[in-house]
């Protein structure tokens, strides 16, 4: 629901006035990828021949396989790319370039593949130095700035969530031996309100903050252990445990932590640290664990309730 707004009509595009020996770069549909490569060409004249991603980005759409050999011998041959340029030269992304198949390219196309630099901001020193890139080129970073600029578009989607928990928690803290209390919900909530926004700040700023500091490669586990971190610092530290009774801080301890390891796990396959790692396999993986823990969190909640009952 949020890619579909932004995507580009693939296709052949020209930047400036390329001619029939001008550089070719291929790119995905996805319109913030388009927009930057247009941007960091500096006024190059160059073509960009642009591939159905279904909107994703280069990393994303390679991982999926819309980014990959299929789509980009489909895309030469509808757009006559070989009537337009005299060459036989494609500059694909370098994230790219490692999920196409440069010989069946060639063979079906007659166009080679070149890799392109990691980032599009050296696309113009890249083409410059005559389609030849430096270390400092073919390096994927993922500095704490770039951590934090995509860490705050996922906590503002992860906040939208938060209504429904928040309702959620006030039936929790309003359960009583006569049924749901307002007056109790209003009084009870709050701690449950600030482990909440503990939850998304853990799971969808400060792990892919500290993305390199947390051990373990799993982005679910890394979202579980700093969860766990921000749990413990907030319910026995700043001392919101006091007046909830064991089974309460049990079914806390179960849900909250787990919560940050699934806003974590929105990161696997998303990150240049994690494109290597299969991503469908790692969500396959944690959603039992964090399915297990919210059930036995509801279930310790239950007992909660029931022991107030038993003492009123």
């Amino acid at each position: 629901m949020y890619r579909s707004p932004h995507r580009v009509q693939p296709g052949l595009y020209c930047i400036g006035r390329p001619g029939p020996d001008s550089p070719v770069l291929v790119t995905a549909n996805y319109t913030l990828s388009f927009d930057l490569v247009r941007h960091d060409l500096g006024g190059l004249d160059c073509w960009i021949l642009v591939l159905d991603t279904d909107g994703m980005s280069v990393a994303c759409g390679a991982k999926t396989g819309s980014f990959g050999t299929e789509e980009l011998i489909t895309r030469v041959q509808k757009t006559r790319l070989q009537e337009v340029v005299r060459h036989r030269a494609l500059i694909l992304p370098q994230l790219g370039a490692q999920a196409t198949n440069a010989e069946d390219v060639r063979r079906h196309t007659g166009f080679e593949i070149l890799s392109g630099p990691a980032r599009s901001g050296d696309l113009s020193s890249y083409i410059v130095r005559g389609t030849s890139a430096t270390p400092e080129m073919r390096a994927v970073r993922f500095s704490l700035r770039d951590r934090l600029s995509f860490s705050l578009a996922e906590m503002a989607r992860s906040l939208l969530l938060f209504p429904v928990f928040a309702f959620g928690a006030l039936i929790a803290a309003g359960l009583g031996p006569d049924g749901v209390s307002l007056e109790r919900a209003w009084v009870g909530v709050w701690p449950l309100f600030v482990l909440g926004l503990g939850s998304v700040c853990a799971g969808s700023l400060f792990m892919p903050a500290a993305l390199p500091l947390i051990p373990f490669h799993a982005f679910w586990i890394k979202g579980w252990l700093m969860g766990a971190t921000v749990t413990a610092a907030l319910l026995h530290c700043a001392g919101l445990a006091r007046g909830m009774d064991p089974l309460f801080i049990t079914a806390c301890w179960l849900f909250f932590p787990a919560a940050s390891a699934g806003l974590g796990l929105r990161f696997a396959g998303a990150t240049p640290a994690g494109f290597a790692a299969d991503a469908q396999s790692e969500i396959r993986r944690a959603w039992p664990f964090l399915a297990a823990a919210a059930l036995l969190a509801a279930a310790a909640l239950a007992l909660s309730r029931l022991v107030v009952r038993a003492n009123f």
